[in-house]
C-alpha cells in the first residue's frame, strides 16, 4: 500500500548510468542510477481501492501487482 495525499519515494539499486523508469497509475518517472542507486518520487495520489500494478524498468523489469493507495498504519508494542 502507498500513502495517499503524499509524495511517495521509490528507490532501488542498479548499475551506474542505467536508465530507470517507474510507472504507476497515470504516472511515469524516469531517472539515471548513480553510485549504484536510484530514487524517484511519485506525485501525491488520492485513495484508490482498485489494485494497480507498479512497473520498474531498467536493464530488467520488476512488476509489483495488487498495489493500493490509502492510509498506511504502523502499530507496535508489547504485551
Amino acid at each position: 500500500m502507498l500513502l495517499r495525499d503524499a509524495r511517495v519515494p521509490v528507490c532501488g539499486i542498479a548499475r551506474d548510468g542505467e536508465k530507470i523508469t517507474v510507472k504507476f497509475a497515470s504516472q511515469a518517472v524516469t531517472t539515471v542510477a548513480s553510485n549504484g542507486a536510484w530514487k524517484v518520487w511519485l506525485k501525491p495520489m488520492k485513495v484508490c481501492t482498485v489494485p494497480q500494478t507498479m512497473t520498474v524498468q531498467g536493464d530488467t523489469t520488476c512488476t509489483i501487482t495488487h498495489v493500493l493507495v490509502g492510509d498506511v498504519w504502523v502499530g507496535s508494542g508489547h504485551r
